[in-house]
């Protein structure tokens, strides 16, 4: 009997730094740096056990012997990408590198390495109308990926005077609602463009969706993972979608309440009209409106609450965009006539809104 707990605790400590060597290839071949990884590795302290086993496991010879033949072939340059896997997973074992805090980090550093292999993917329904959009997506992790700027929350209101937003404010907006529309957009799609693009069948089963932002604050943090945690508990009948998407214009009608389709609780009616992915906003939109001053979309960045009063002030701005563009890009720019073609039908649905609508509460507007 006694030999009963040995076993157990050298199962354990297997399965522990198995998963290790998984996890570190899987981050090697997305493309992370090898030399990076081990001076992070190396700068860790030498502290705490691996979860499971009492103290941390001795080295033993076999250990040891393998630890010196990697480090050979790593002076020579001759690992292969699963040797500088187990190269990484045995050093942490060796020097006492706390599982936990070590798969942490390699989780985070996966998902910053990820790259899309299609952007700015929109979704099209019955009517062919746009139902959504999304910056990218991987298909090999079936995952969603969306970069998303909270730097915005610095910009000054230039009507109040006051910032735009509080963290929660922008969390809000960017991450709950426009995620709920993007889930509601996914089910009604019935086809994606412009090609090449996965076709909408390929995507609609993907449950996966990573925001990465560039703002990282504790009130940032915490006020996106609160949006994160409401937006799961709406839906739960949706395997958790957990992120946003970019700029687009959201309208809600408040005294127009329709079943949500995850929970069936009645709620606002909202229409969501895609904009600009964010990549595309900040490559192309952004350095126009900085250039030309326009107070009003600069704040579009973190986002506008429109009323009776700036709707007609946003309108101008967006015109006098729609005219400056030509003037920065030409033809046979990439996205040229994607982006000219956004500004047109983002001024046309503004113009036709009724002031009094915004006036009486009957509709509520954001741009951002």
């Amino acid at each position: 009997m006694p030999v009963l707990p040995k076993v157990v605790e050298a199962l354990v400590e297997e399965t522990v730094w198995t998963r290790l060597g998984a996890g570190v290839l899987r981050v090697l071949e997305a493309g992370v740096s090898f030399p990076a990884m081990l001076a992070g590795l190396l700068l860790l302290p030498q502290a705490a056990h691996a979860p499971g086993i009492p103290q941390h496991p001795p080295v033993v010879p076999k250990d040891a012997l393998r630890l010196a033949e990697l480090e050979r072939l790593q002076k020579l340059g001759k690992l292969t990408k699963a040797e500088q896997a187990e190269y990484l997973a045995l050093l942490a074992k060796v020097r006492g590198i706390h599982w936990e805090r070590l798969d942490e980090q390699l989780r985070e550093a996966h998902l910053r390495a990820l790259v899309p292999d299609y952007k700015n993917i929109e979704l099209a329904g019955l009517r062919r109308e746009s139902v959504g959009e999304f910056d990218g997506v991987n298909m090999k992790e079936k995952i969603f990926i969306e970069d998303k700027s909270a730097m915005g929350l610095l910009i000054v209101n230039p009507k109040t005077g006051l910032r735009s937003q509080t963290a929660a404010e922008w969390a809000d907006k960017h991450i709950y609602n426009k995620t709920s529309g993007r889930i509601d957009g996914l089910k009604r799609a019935q086809y994606t463009y412009p090609q090449p693009a996965p076709d909408i069948e390929q995507i609609r089963g993907v449950r996966r969706l990573h925001f990465r932002i560039d703002a990282d604050t504790p009130e940032v943090r915490a006020a996106t993972e609160d949006a994160i945690r409401n937006l799961q508990l709406n839906t739960a009948n949706n395997n958790n979608h957990s992120a946003s998407m970019s700029v687009a214009l959201m309208f809600k009608y408040p005294g127009h309440l329709v079943p949500r389709p995850s929970t069936g609780e009645l709620a606002p009616e909202r229409r969501l009209l895609p904009v600009s992915g964010e990549e595309t906003f900040y490559e192309y939109w952004y350095p126009v409106i900085e250039k030309e001053g326009y107070p009003w979309l600069h704040v579009m960045a973190v986002g506008i609450d429109l009323d009776p009063e700036n709707l007609s002030e946003v309108l101008d701005e967006l015109r006098q965009l729609q005219a400056a563009f030509p003037r920065y890009y030409t033809l046979d720019d990439k996205e040229y006539e994607y982006i000219t073609r956004r500004i047109a039908g983002l001024i046309a649905e503004l113009e036709a809104i009724n002031p009094d609508d915004l006036a009486s509460g009957k509709l509520e507007l954001f741009l951002g």
